[in-house]
């Protein structure tokens, strides 16, 4: 709903309608029409690999049209050897892997970790997972709600199934939030004692889930890391790296969007490559990056 949604606040604010349509309904009527119509000269689909492919299908099909896709993730978190700050680590982590209930193409679902940390690490982990308290999406005291669907709590349940018959151990959570009713919880899970080629540290799941792999060096980490069928996006943790970092705020208690500072240098970040890009001319990006940012 929230693409109609978006549509009528378009139209409120006296946008064309010939310039916005929402048309909603499934992709497999929806989507295939669009995608195989002479008119549409570009499809951007953000989503499964499977319907990437039929997205590629229907422009070959059709009209040759452009395809633009953004699809599985399953990005690593590499804490490298001399990196110690593990409660900064932890909370770095927790938000990578668990902002948007999980359901996040670029979220950082692999922390790839010295043994040597990995008992420090944890424990940073689940004192600062602490702070992600789980129930109604619609309390603001909650940080943590359901899955988006009850396909997807199946799907998330079954991989954490996989992940115990396969062998790995669930050092932090592992099942349903039983005590939150009858609803499509599952809390924050981390397995322990996974390798780079289990099922479970290699295919998107798209939920509230970490596996952590030990490396013997950080050679052998940044290979851990590349042996995924899905890689969108990568975080590494070093001295050097985090010594050049502003002081942005990463754990849920330091809502980004509180801080305009930190707002406007991202927006700035994005207009600057659109500009580099084509997609905007630099007067453009000029004029909008002067534009004041504040909370609202």
């Amino acid at each position: 709903h929230h693409e109609v949604k978006l549509g009528e606040l378009m139209s409120e604010a006296g946008l064309p309608v010939v310039v916005v349509n929402s048309v909603p309904g499934p992709g497999g009527s929806v989507g295939e029409a669009l995608g195989m119509h002479p008119d549409v000269d570009i499809v951007s689909f953000t989503g499964s690999t499977e319907v990437g492919r039929l997205c590629l299908e229907y422009s070959a099909r059709s009209n040759l049209k452009k395809v633009v896709l953004e699809l599985g993730g399953k990005s690593p978190f590499v804490l490298l050897e001399d990196f110690t700050d593990f409660a900064f680590a932890a909370q770095f982590a927790a938000s990578a892997a668990f902002w948007n209930m999980g359901e996040n193409c670029t979220g950082n679902s692999r922390i790839i970790l010295p043994p040597r940390h990995k008992d420090a690490f944890i424990e940073a982990l689940k004192n600062e997972l602490r702070n992600w308290k789980m129930g109604d999406p619609l309390d603001p005291e909650n940080v943590l709600g359901s899955m988006v669907s009850e396909g997807q709590f199946r799907t998330v349940m079954d991989y954490i199934n996989k992940g115990k018959a396969g062998g790995a151990r669930a050092i932090i959570g592992g099942g349903p939030a039983s005590d939150l009713g009858s609803g499509l919880f599952i809390p924050p899970t981390v397995f322990g004692d996974m390798k780079p080629s289990h099922t479970i540290a290699r295919e998107e799941i798209f939920g509230l889930y970490l596996n952590t792999i030990y490396m013997g060096n950080n050679s052998s980490g940044v290979g851990a890391a590349a042996r995924s069928y899905f890689c969108a996006s990568t975080e590494a943790l070093s001295l050097a790296q985090v010594a050049s970092l502003p002081a942005l705020p990463v754990s849920p208690r330091n809502n980004p969007y509180k801080y305009p500072e930190t707002m406007r240098e991202c927006r700035n970040l994005v207009l600057r490559r659109m500009a580099d890009m084509d997609f905007v001319s630099p007067d453009a990006a000029r004029a909008a990056q002067a534009i004041p940012v504040d909370r609202t």
